[in-house]
């Protein structure tokens, strides 16, 4: 999600169209919509409204993105999509739609995981915009995720990433680790962090240091002044057995970079 960022100006999605254009001519390209793409105070009468109703998408209500950007999607208001890629079965969610227990979405999901074939696709990926597991000081109410954003009112839901990351863990991370789910990318922030294998915002499982087979014993450069973190951080590291989904902040193809937001492991 948050592709072009162009919130309403057709011309900047040609932009982004062209500037990606040897890349997507190769390779494939799907996508999920982030609040870019889909957020807006109202929608049409005849289409569900996004979760969040803030004006991030400039009016686009996900229509450019779905039309533009191909995909295994449903619809414009199905914007959810499964597909095998070799060895892996790859799940991608819209965090901008209910994704509630009982939600269209939520259902397809719970369907989806309990179909696939272990044998066949040993791997599950899953993918979203707005992050379930995020280091961040960026929150409103904190404790209701479902408490209703006063700002925007009409259904709206705070949009903070603590009170999102709330939200998702309540809504579907049982689905998560009922499917033993092996790894989660999220963005929106515009930061990179790898956390831990965790569930319900408790680490069950790290990472333990590691040595490719036939590497040579790596020097680890100290720390930069400044910086977070030992300055003998293995520069090699892997999970062993994971108890629950390894989880990945991965927004640094946005726009403006943030700052991780340093703090306790969550």
């Amino acid at each position: 999600g948050d592709l072009s960022y162009a919130i309403g100006f057709a011309a900047v999605w040609d932009w982004w169209l062209w500037t990606i254009e040897e890349l997507t001519s190769k390779i494939v390209y799907f996508t999920n919509p982030g609040n870019h793409e889909f957020d807006a105070p109202k929608f049409p009468a005849d289409r569900p409204a996004s979760w969040f109703r803030g004006t991030d998408s400039g009016g686009e209500c996900g229509v450019p993105a779905a039309k533009l950007m191909p995909s295994p999607r449903a619809g414009i208001d199905r914007d959810w999509w499964s597909v095998d890629i070799g060895l892996v079965h790859m799940v991608s969610i819209n965090t901008e739609a209910d994704i509630t227990p009982g939600s269209p979405q939520h259902e397809w999901l719970a369907r989806d995981l309990a179909s696939i074939n272990r044998s066949v696709t040993p791997w599950i990926v899953l993918g979203g915009h707005r992050p379930m597991y995020i280091d961040s000081t960026y929150v409103c109410n904190g404790t209701d995720p479902f408490h209703p954003n006063d700002s925007g009112g009409g259904g709206d839901h705070e949009p903070c990433d603590i009170d999102v990351a709330h939200y998702l863990k309540m809504s579907m991370e049982p689905l998560l680790l009922k499917h033993e789910v092996d790894l989660a990318f999220w963005g929106h922030s515009h930061v990179m962090q790898r956390h831990c294998a965790a569930y319900n915002g408790t680490c069950v499982t790290k990472s333990v240091p590691w040595l490719p087979l036939g590497a040579n014993t790596p020097t680890v450069a100290p720390a930069r002044p400044g910086d977070p973190g030992p300055s003998d951080t293995p520069p090699y590291v892997r999970f062993v057995e994971p108890k629950a989904t390894i989880h990945l902040v991965v927004g640094t193809a946005g726009a403006k970079h943030y700052k991780n937001a340093f703090g306790d492991a969550t």
